[in-house]
């Protein structure tokens, strides 16, 4: 993870970098940025608040933060770097790849299913 900070609140700033920072780096450089309000930017932002809305639920421990940090990563960036790897022009609706899909999803299935049974023994 590559984060940014930008928060209004100094002690909040200062107490997620203490925090976070391994995982710091510059704006330009960063996957997403944190925040303590809503901000109008590129990059994917994960609001901390004490709201429900929010990606981060203030008060927050050192382990609350990491784990809603792990949520928001996993389904806002990874997501998104996972489209991009298939390609547009591939037509997930067209029989031939479904079909070529289902072949592979069972053989991958077997392959799982046996190496189960192997263990057991």
């Amino acid at each position: 993870m590559k984060i940014c900070i930008m928060c209004e609140s100094t002690l909040l700033q200062k107490s997620l970098e203490y925090y976070l920072q391994e995982y710091l780096t510059s704006y330009t450089e960063s996957e997403f940025v944190i925040s303590d309000i809503a901000l109008q930017i590129e990059k994917p932002v994960c609001l901390l608040d004490s709201t429900s809305n929010t990606h981060i639920k203030k008060p927050f421990t050192p382990v609350s933060l990491f784990k809603d940090l792990q949520s928001f990563y996993h389904t806002r960036i990874k997501k998104n770097t996972i489209s991009h790897i298939i390609p547009s022009e591939l037509d997930l609706q067209d029989p031939k790849i479904q079909t070529k899909i289902d072949h592979l999803l069972q053989e991958f299935s077997k392959q799982i299913y046996n190496t189960l049974q192997n263990d057991k023994k």
